[in-house]
């Protein structure tokens, strides 16, 4: 009567079964969580490095977003300060032709009056960049 007990076969045919389902396991468990060391039974040193590595990435992911926000801050600053710096320069000519002695008063009025409806652009050039 042979029992796998005695068998020597079959022994070594278990331990090379519970040796294959445990690399199955692992391997399961790596396409599971897409991670080479899933946790510290893989292997303790390698998961500790790879926790630090994670959290340093982590970590850069959240500067790159904020880094982003601070970018869409200074684009907007930059273009509503861009449109002030137009609005000026359209200004500096209106208040030339006010300032000029060969000007009309009719040509003055709408001078002035020009010159008010580029103030309130700049006012809604401040307004909107907030």
């Amino acid at each position: 009567m042979n029992s796998v007990n005695t068998n020597m076969g079959a022994m070594v045919a278990l331990k090379s079964l519970n040796m294959t389902n445990s690399a199955m396991e692992s391997t399961q468990k790596r396409i599971a969580t897409s991670f080479r060391v899933a946790d510290a039974v893989d292997d303790g040193g390698a998961f500790a490095v790879a926790e630090r590595v994670r959290s340093d990435v982590g970590a850069l992911t959240s500067a790159n977003e904020q880094m982003g926000n601070a970018k869409g801050l200074l684009d907007v600053s930059n273009t509503s300060l861009t449109s002030i710096s137009d609005t000026l320069k359209e200004s500096q000519k209106l208040l030339v032709n006010i300032a000029n002695t060969s000007t009309t008063q009719d040509q003055r009025d709408q001078y002035v009056t020009a010159y008010k409806g580029l103030v309130t652009r700049v006012a809604n050039f401040v307004d909107n960049s907030k």
